[in-house]
């Protein structure tokens, strides 16, 4: 009754269907390696350039705000200055055009942390040492036109 199993053309015939099965899936799985592998590379060469496209177009609109900020800086300077100029050259003049402005330094420091830094003390101690100097020049003009 299980002579059939131990028959030379059972074990061909399994034999030929094992063939016959294997021999295509083998090469499905090469063609399907072949075509992951190029969309795979297409894939990172599209996302590269995707993000490449991306990061231009941030720096460059990042470099048209800080222009503008800039700008808009360097106008509001010249704009104090062309003010300064019309008004008497004066320490009192200066302290009031300086306790107006509102303005400090920012910085970024590397860790992203931001900090803003008041340049007034600073001016007015300048600007305290200058008014003190021009005093002590109208004070020696004084002492010399004594001595004539």
């Amino acid at each position: 009754m299980f002579r059939w199993l131990t028959s030379g053309l059972l074990l061909r015939i399994l034999s030929a269907l094992l063939v016959v099965s294997v021999i295509p899936i083998y090469v499905i799985y090469t063609f399907t390696q072949q075509s992951y592998e190029s969309t795979q590379a297409e894939v990172v060469t599209q996302s590269q350039k995707a993000l490449d496209t991306k990061a231009i177009q941030g720096l460059e609109a990042r470099s048209i705000v800080l222009a503008n900020s800039a700008a808009d800086f360097l106008d509001s300077r010249e704009n104090d200055l062309h003010f300064l100029a019309s008004q008497k050259p004066d320490a009192q003049t200066y302290l009031s055009f300086g306790s107006a402005q509102n303005s400090g330094l920012w910085t970024i420091k590397s860790d992203g942390q931001e900090t803003q830094k008041n340049l007034m003390p600073g001016i007015l101690t300048k600007l305290r040492f200058f008014t003190r100097l021009r005093q002590i020049q109208n004070n020696k003009k004084l002492i010399m036109s004594y001595m004539q």
